[in-house]
């Protein structure tokens, strides 16, 4: 999206492998509680990695009380 709002009104109006997005200029209403899991977020042609976003940490793209949840990346290492 790169111009406008769009307005997620419930924690189940994506699904878990939608891709969002978002350019300068446009902005991601969550009007919904809690958190939305979904595959990739991309901000001004920028991948993001596995963590909650919202209003909180990326208040020029996101207003809003919910969440988006994104997959972590990345490899796991067992320390013993």
């Amino acid at each position: 999206m790169s111009n406008g709002v769009l307005r997620l009104t419930g924690g189940a109006c994506l699904p878990p492998t939608a891709e969002l997005y978002l350019s300068t200029g446009a902005s991601c209403q969550l009007d919904y509680t809690g958190t939305l899991f979904i595959h990739a977020l991309y901000i001004d042609g920028v991948r993001r990695m596995g963590t909650r976003y919202g209003q909180a940490n990326l208040p020029d793209f996101f207003s809003g009380t919910g969440f988006l949840l994104l997959p972590l990346s990345g490899t796991l290492l067992q320390v013993r």
